[in-house]
């Protein structure tokens, strides 16, 4: 908080007082005389203590630029982590799970004890049947449907990453004081 300097009127000593005193009745630190620190609009007039300004006290300046970075790097993190967070959830529901390979087995097995007629005459079957487009297996289109939810599940939780550094780039960036711009560097001839 700004400090301000209140004269003594019986020994011209300095006292320092803040906007939080306007009102109250102090006692003088030389003389030991009650002095009355003036209404708020009265300690705005008096001359401020070097190094009190407001731009090194305790509470932080705000510039609408990081109030604008920090506004929109909030909601972004928290959208981007709900998003991410209902993908995995969605990924863990997904069966993965490859069918009991105990079943190709024993097909297996079956074939190896046909006679050889049998296993020719299946073979024509198949031969008349022609090549048709093989169908992708359930397993495999749960497999990659689960790998694309964890790719936009890291895509997610990259956006917030980003909304988080927005955040902590607004705590960061300060304006400069009084509102005015920095002088641009000149050229040196």
């Amino acid at each position: 908080m700004t400090k301000h300097l209140l004269p003594c009127p019986k020994c011209d000593a300095d006292l320092t007082i803040d906007v939080g005193q306007a009102g109250q009745t102090i006692s003088c630190g030389e003389c030991h005389a009650e002095v009355e620190v003036p209404t708020m609009r009265g300690i705005r007039g008096l001359p401020t203590v070097a190094g009190s300004s407001s731009l090194g006290s305790a509470e932080p300046q705000w510039s609408r630029r990081q109030g604008i970075l920090f506004a929109t790097g909030l909601p972004v993190l928290v959208v981007a982590l709900g998003v991410a967070t209902y993908l995995l959830y969605l990924r863990s529901l997904v069966d993965t799970s490859r069918p009991d390979d105990r079943l190709r087995a024993t097909e297996e097995v079956k074939i190896d004890q046909m006679t050889p007629l049998e296993v020719w005459g299946i073979w024509q079957q198949v031969r008349d049947l022609r090549l048709q487009r093989l169908e992708i297996p359930q397993h495999e289109k749960n497999r990659r449907y689960a790998q694309n939810l964890f790719i936009f599940a890291m895509i997610s939780v990259g956006v917030s990453v980003l909304g988080l550094g927005t955040m902590i780039l607004s705590f960061f960036l300060r304006s400069p004081p009084d509102g005015k711009k920095p002088a641009p560097p000149r050229a040196q001839k």
